[in-house]
């Protein structure tokens, strides 16, 4: 197959038309951290990007809508709602969200998966048990992925939301996996933006939370708030929205 080339600058495309970095690490003077090999959009293939961009995020086009500011800031969310501000203004580090049920936990990292999309910035969304079910698909021979080019891909994701970090299958394999990759992600989170989501902190091992800690980790105590926007979406015959 040709190589694709940029129509504009004929600069060789690689995948779904993103350019490897070949500069210095460090800020590239927009705003951006890059890394010395990094994929980075070309800017005249923004139509290709978004394309690629809504294929990786792991969201329903329903839940690609989803933004920050339907994160109703009721109490109980105030800190959530601070810390996902921080977030979006680096775009680096650990964020943790720990709470009970229908607290809003999954829509704020797909509203933060979203904003990174707007951002240009690949960002994906998966719960931690159907991670761990990607991985173990991908060493079957027959698989069309690769292991270990799939989780070079989810360690180098630069915004990576794993939600359900509490329902996992706690196997040995399934433990050193997650382990691995909590520790990759904790080692690059000056460049990287790392979510992780969860109900009970009982179940999260103690490398997980010491991390979070490490850099934000925060409950959300609103209580739950599905009956009442399973209403609100009735109302309006909006169709009901994950929380």
């Amino acid at each position: 197959m040709q190589q694709q080339t940029c129509p504009v600058c004929h600069f060789p495309m690689g995948e779904c038309g993103w350019m490897v970095w070949r500069g210095q690490e460090g800020p590239d003077g927009k705003g951006n951290y890059r890394k010395r090999g990094e994929a980075v959009p070309c800017r005249h293939n923004e139509a290709m990007i978004d394309s690629m961009l809504a294929a990786l995020c792991g969201l329903s086009a329903q839940e690609q809508r989803i933004g920050l500011e339907d994160f109703w800031q009721l109490p109980g969310r105030e800190k959530a709602v601070d810390a996902a501000r921080r977030m979006q203004s680096a775009w680096s580090g650990m964020l943790g969200l720990h709470g009970g049920t229908g607290t809003g936990k999954t829509r704020l990292m797909m509203a933060l998966v979203n904003a990174a999309r707007g951002a240009r910035m690949s960002a994906t969304y998966m719960t931690l048990p159907g991670l761990l079910d990607r991985l173990r698909d991908a060493y079957n021979p027959d698989s069309p992925v690769d292991s270990a080019d799939l989780f070079g891909r989810l360690c180098r994701a630069r915004v990576l939301a794993i939600d359900e970090a509490d329902k996992h299958s706690p196997t040995a394999w399934a433990q050193e996996k997650w382990a691995d990759l909590v520790d990759n992600r904790y080692r690059s989170a000056h460049s990287n933006a790392t979510l992780i989501a969860f109900n009970d902190k009982e179940l999260v091992p103690g490398y997980v939370l010491s991390r979070l800690k490490q850099h934000s980790l925060v409950e959300l105590t609103c209580g739950d708030l599905r009956p009442k926007l399973r209403q609100l979406a009735a109302n309006e015959s909006a169709g009901d929205m994950p929380f």
